[in-house]
């Protein structure tokens, strides 16, 4: 990996993290990569930010009640929302993962986030996972009220997998005519690109990320064992990008999903759509873990919350 110039603070992150999570890990089943992810997790957890108001809750889906956990900032009665997807290609996260997360952008970017702790890979395969996103969406849109939100400044985002479910959910709630949906918050997400890209040659053993990794995580959560060519499950598959929500599109140098961003941000940008693209330098995936111990990362993670505020407080 000597072609990936990584500061100290990021080689040492990736090397604390390849001891929970080693190179063979996305070969392993569903379950034994959740035990690996959630101690993974618990490494980099910090406390809560004072002045955040917590509560678990469900939505009701298809068959079964989706768990959400809402973060609640002091400010005004109705503030903006940023519903939550997490990371973790389909098969590993959950609230816990993501929890010091989602709570450090509530309070930095000053909006309500709503995470959504949505079914997995490989006890279930795609659309189920979408489907169970589409509901807290619609129900989160359908009652501001309870969630003391303001339903003009909903805006849907996440990182890595949860940043693909978001695109095909703001490309749905657009095919739909709503819920109408403020702002895509994107961070180093997999839209449907395929090996042409060159990031997935420059890229394709890049450290906690490669692209075998990518195939299979694949194999577990779509059903014939690849994206399907429809633009729900893969948004560079669309055609028509024109009346998308603004977008903060964010990658890692590192990555090979990179240029799925680059692409993502470029074909928005095209289609008259406000969008912010950062390629955040000398970064690999997964680097919002990294907020607090790598100074690039934390700068990244500034412009996060940032890009939020901005898109869904203001």
């Amino acid at each position: 990996m000597a072609k990936y110039n990584l500061d100290p603070e990021m080689q040492a992150f990736v090397d604390k993290c390849l001891n929970f999570f080693d190179e063979d890990s996305a070969f392993q089943s569903g379950e034994e990569q959740r035990s690996r992810y959630t101690a993974l997790c618990k490494e980099f957890d910090k406390p809560h930010p004072a002045g955040l108001s917590i509560t678990n809750d469900t939505v009701p889906g298809n068959g079964f009640d989706i768990p959400i956990r809402i973060y609640q900032p002091e400010g005004p009665p109705r503030m903006g929302c940023l519903i939550f997807f997490h990371g973790g290609g389909w098969v590993v996260g959950d609230l816990d993962s993501h929890d010091s997360v989602t709570a450090e952008i509530a309070h930095r970017a000053g909006v309500t986030v709503i995470a959504v702790d949505y079914r997995m890979a490989p006890e279930i395969v795609y659309p189920v996972g979408h489907e169970d996103c589409w509901c807290v969406v619609e129900a989160v849109a359908g009652n501001p009220d309870k969630y003391g939100i303001d339903p003009d400044r909903i805006g849907v985002g996440g990182d890595s997998a949860g940043a693909h479910v978001s695109a095909g959910l703001a490309r749905r709630a657009r095919d739909k005519g709503g819920p109408k949906i403020a702002a895509q918050i994107l961070m180093y997400g997999a839209f449907g690109g395929d090996g042409s890209l060159p990031s997935y040659t420059e890229c394709s053993d890049a450290p906690l990320l490669s692209t075998a990794d990518i195939d299979e995580y694949h194999k577990f959560y779509w059903p014939d064992g690849r994206m399907p060519d429809d633009a729900l499950a893969a948004p560079l598959a669309a055609e028509d990008m024109t009346g998308l929500p603004p977008a903060f599109v964010q990658a890692a140098e590192y990555d090979p999903v990179r240029d799925d961003s680059v692409e993502y941000a470029r074909r928005l940008e095209a289609a008259g759509v406000d969008v912010e693209l950062i390629v955040e330098s000398g970064l690999v995936h997964s680097f919002l873990r990294a907020r607090h111990v790598s100074n690039r990362a934390g700068d990244a993670f500034t412009r996060v919350c940032d890009a939020t505020k901005r898109l869904l407080a203001e």
